[in-house]
């Protein structure tokens, strides 16, 4: 079975580098703890990345309160 070696150091490495170790690392436990095939794992960060990024994306940057106080201050 190949075991893939890991740097102790993340010098000299690409950030492409460092997320697709990163990844393979992460789907690597996901199976191990779900039981699930690589495929259904990368599904299910998927499904995971997608539901964080709705989050932080639908949240507003200031409420309604900073918008009227931020209006006033030009009118």
């Amino acid at each position: 079975m190949f075991i893939q070696t890991i740097p102790t150091s993340a010098q000299g490495l690409s950030q492409h580098d460092v997320v697709e170790i990163t990844m393979n690392e992460a789907l690597q436990k996901i199976t191990q703890l779900t039981g699930l095939d690589r495929m259904q794992g990368l599904n299910l960060l998927e499904n995971q990345i997608r539901e964080y990024n709705h989050l932080s994306l639908s949240a507003p940057i200031v409420d309604d309160h900073e918008i009227n106080f931020i209006n006033q201050l030009f009118h």
